[in-house]
């Protein structure tokens, strides 16, 4: 008897489909699990294509999430972070504003924010520790990290962005 594969977490890819994103989101809402998704066009073939990542309650088996998206390519993920990220790139992004998602219990009221962001800025001579400061830090709570020569783009709600080598290049406020 085959192996199943199980698993809380996978990504996908719904090549050429006629939903609008309303109609893919309330899809995903139907099926009770958390979820980033983006429309994008495929660099080297023009095609516009869904990507998205899944995030189940508890493990579900991979023919089953198949089943949910007939003609999808779909696969078991083992890093949630980096599929996070493939599913926010900004690059292949069709729209600028096409990045949906559900972090939350869909019953849950959303919180409205009553609190300032907290501002921890380390700074010294290489070699200091700045950087294992910040690392060790990271290990507690989701993690964003940037570099700062780019603008960033991808920030999905974590609660602690790490910005490495600011340097002169920004002002503080273009982080905030």
């Amino acid at each position: 008897m085959p192996r199943r594969i199980q698993s809380k977490y996978y990504v996908g890819t719904l090549n050429n489909s006629n939903l609008t994103d309303d109609e893919f989101e309330s899809k995903l809402q139907r099926l009770g699990v958390r979820y980033i998704f983006q429309l994008e066009r495929s660099p080297n073939t023009g095609t516009l294509h869904y990507r998205f990542y899944l995030e189940y309650s508890t493990p579900t088996e991979l023919s089953a999430v198949r089943l949910d998206f007939i003609g999808a390519h779909i696969e078991r993920d083992k890093n949630p972070i980096v599929a996070e990220e493939c599913c926010l790139k900004s690059t292949t992004r069709e729209r600028p504003s096409s990045v949906h998602r559900l972090t939350t219990d869909p019953q849950e009221p959303l919180l409205e924010r009553k609190w300032k962001s907290e501002i921890t800025w380390i700074y010294g001579l290489p070699g200091n520790g700045e950087y294992r400061m910040a690392y060790e830090e990271s290990k507690k709570q989701p993690t964003y990290w940037k570099d700062a020569t780019q603008r960033p783009d991808g920030y999905a709600y974590q609660l602690l962005c790490v910005i490495d080598n600011i340097g002169s290049t920004w002002s503080i406020k273009d982080w905030l």
